[in-house]
């Protein structure tokens, strides 16, 4: 998936945050840590109801148990904070 793919499935799920074409271009960063952009997204994606745990040490147990938006979310953050770009990301989605 790329960039543009992600913000257009994202409006598919409802997301107000661009408001026009010309905004798209310049918004990426401050949309991207917008909560409503991962849940639109979430929603369009289908993961409104699966739930999951954004850290890579449980092996599938563990105590934390978020939307699967918000994992996504974290990871994306995480990503950024690991040195890398926004594009590698979604082509990872």
């Amino acid at each position: 998936m790329t960039i543009n793919d992600a913000i257009k499935k994202a409006n598919e799920g409802g997301y107000q945050g661009f408001e026009s074409p010309s905004y798209v271009e310049t918004a990426h960063a401050s949309a991207f840590l917008d909560p409503a952009f991962w849940q639109s997204l979430g929603k369009a994606m289908g993961w409104e109801d699966e739930r999951e745990c954004p850290l890579p040490c449980c092996g599938g147990i563990c105590p934390i148990d978020i939307p699967m938006w918000q994992s996504k979310w974290h990871n994306f953050i995480d990503h950024l904070a690991a040195g890398k770009d926004a594009e590698s990301f979604f082509e990872s989605l």
